[in-house]
């Protein structure tokens, strides 16, 4: 058994050195599979043309894995460079120069981390975007309006995580259950954050208009009302003016709640197939899939914040990463640099919770609607977005919040026949 500090610090350098050949191994499966994968015959289903043989989902796909193979790399060397190479002790040193209270300089270390962090992930989106979203036609964004969202992103990120750093900070300094303050503090913030999302955040980026199909309004009032879900904001975001993607979704709570759909969506699908997949998501209400999402999350949280709280207990420990352990920040700062380490094995059962709930909830759009404009629907979303038909099984367990189309498909049409109630869900893939 590892007891020394250097022993520590080889395990976890270790641990993130096989996630990494773990995940080159498995998005290689899917490369293979994809190349390999023959459409099978869907006479089963529907005979829609867009379902016809293409090599462009798969196309895309391959280019997005190989993308995500290369920034898996350089998050791993930025790992490198925090924990073996002393770039977070450096960090560290760096901001203990400035005459600041020491809480406050804590404060400024770790939103630096965290914009780091952040700076890879703009690269490869700003790759992704002009790259290969726009080889494909997807990409609407000018460079202008990309830079725009970054920046509008990172002032949003200052605004919350300093405050919200402060008080984790002061609360580490003046209690002993400083773990659990924390937590009643970030359960505050993420109830905070989804209230003011519909109504502040998403118009800073989008431009959100009244559903302008009063008919068709109206009948989706009525559905939701009857299903103990009434609501009376229905909004379509102009999505299109930075992609050609398709997406709808429930979001907010309360009086805020509201109906948000693509305008992409809106053009791409029939009145049938729409409501179709507003039913699907009103399902995620209904079957309690959102609530037992929150309850996760916040058992979740509450398990990290206990483990911080031991992790900060044992000072021998952050000595091992060169670490000065009376200082503030150096709990949470190696918690940022750690945590996606230790939380990818807990990858495959996220995902199959996921998956789950998908499947639940086209059995409740098929049974409350009907089963084949929800076929319809789920056959033009996929094929529009070039999205897979199907993926490597291990690399679904891994990677997939959503079962293949083909295994959705498969399962409406039993809950189609089976008109006394869905068949049970099978926990595989």
């Amino acid at each position: 058994m590892l007891t020394t500090q250097q022993g520590i610090g080889e395990l976890v350098i270790l641990l993130a050195s096989v996630e990494l050949l773990w995940d080159y191994w498995l998005s290689s499966r899917q490369l293979k599979f994809l190349f390999k994968k023959n459409l099978p015959s869907l006479s089963s289903s529907s005979d829609h043309p867009s379902f016809a043989a293409s090599s462009s989902p798969y196309l895309y796909s391959r280019q997005k894995i190989k993308l995500g193979q290369l920034r898996s790399f350089f998050s791993y060397l930025l790992f490198l460079f925090w924990i073996p190479f002393g770039g977070l002790k450096s960090f560290e040193d760096f901001w203990k120069l400035f005459p600041f209270p020491p809480i406050w300089s804590s404060c400024f270390l770790l939103i630096s981390i965290l914009w780091i962090e952040d700076i890879l992930r703009v690269l490869f989106s700003a790759w992704r975007t002009f790259g290969i979203e726009s080889r494909f036609g997807f990409n609407r964004t000018t460079p202008i309006l990309f830079l725009f969202d970054q920046l509008g992103h990172w002032i949003l990120s200052l605004c919350l995580l300093l405050p919200l750093f402060l008080s984790f900070l002061w609360l580490k300094e003046n209690f002993s259950l400083w773990w659990f303050y924390c937590w009643g503090i970030w359960i505050l913030a993420l109830f905070l954050v989804e209230w003011i999302l519909p109504v502040w955040i998403i118009p800073l980026f989008y431009r959100l208009k009244p559903f302008e199909d009063k008919e068709l309004k109206s009948k989706i009032e009525n559905i939701f009302q009857k299903n103990g879900f009434p609501i009376q904001q229905i909004y379509v975001m102009e999505g299109s003016s930075r992609s050609l993607h398709s997406n709808a979704f429930l979001t907010g709570f309360g009086r805020h709640r509201r109906i948000i759909l693509y305008d992409t969506l809106t053009t791409q699908l029939k009145k049938e197939e729409l409501i179709a997949v507003l039913l699907h998501e009103l399902a995620h209400f209904r079957l309690g899939h959102l609530w037992k999402s929150r309850l996760v999350t916040l058992l979740g949280g509450l398990a990290l914040f206990f483990f911080l709280g031991i992790f900060d207990s044992h000072k021998n420990w952050i000595s091992a990463f060169d670490l000065d352990p009376n200082w503030p920040a150096s709990t949470f700062a190696l918690a940022i640099i750690l945590l996606p380490i230790f939380f990818y094995p807990l990858e495959p059962l996220k995902n199959w919770m996921l998956r789950k709930a998908e499947k639940e909830s086209d059995a409740f759009a098929a049974l409350k609607w009907d089963a084949k404009p929800l076929i319809e629907a789920l056959k033009k979303i996929v094929s529009t977005n070039y999205l897979t038909y199907d993926s490597d099984p291990l690399y679904t367990l891994f990677y997939e919040s959503h079962p293949s189309v083909f295994e959705r498909i498969r399962w409406i049409e039993q809950i189609s026949i089976h008109h006394n109630g869905p068949p049970a869900i099978s926990s595989q893939h």
